[in-house]
């Protein structure tokens, strides 16, 4: 359900190979942590017909995002929000970690900035 509201609702953002949409605050119901990711590598890439290039490319996006999310996830704690994320890897052909590793640096770094707009009100809701 937070992914349905993800993209009826949702922003996207291009940070070099990776492209982030988000949604901010989906129905509480639809999340059980602070932060839902999904990750996807599509099938349709010519460099990627086969599972195992595509698994490879989604286990460095994991690990890219796994080594990097500690800022953005205190960042919700403070503020009370709840955040839904799917990231699309979009090159034809799979690239070095330290691509990856970047790309996930800019695009954490534009969710935390997004995230700073919200403000919390006095009598406990977000605006």
């Amino acid at each position: 359900m937070a992914f349905d509201y993800l993209f009826e609702r949702g922003s996207s953002y291009q940070a070099g190979v990776l492209k982030f949409f988000f949604a901010f605050n989906p129905p509480p119901a639809s999340l059980d942590a602070p932060l839902a990711l999904a990750v996807a590598v599509p099938k349709r890439s010519k460099g990627f017909k086969r599972a195992n290039r595509r698994n490879l490319m989604k286990r460095r996006i994991r690990e890219a995002y796994r080594l990097q999310k500690s800022p953005l996830y205190h960042l919700l704690a403070d503020k009370s929000l709840t955040l839904a994320v799917l990231i699309r890897f979009n090159p034809p052909e799979p690239v070095p970690y330290k691509t990856v590793q970047a790309a996930m640096a800019r695009g954490l770094r534009y969710l935390i900035q997004e995230a700073e707009k919200f403000t919390v009100q006095p009598s406990g809701d977000i605006s």
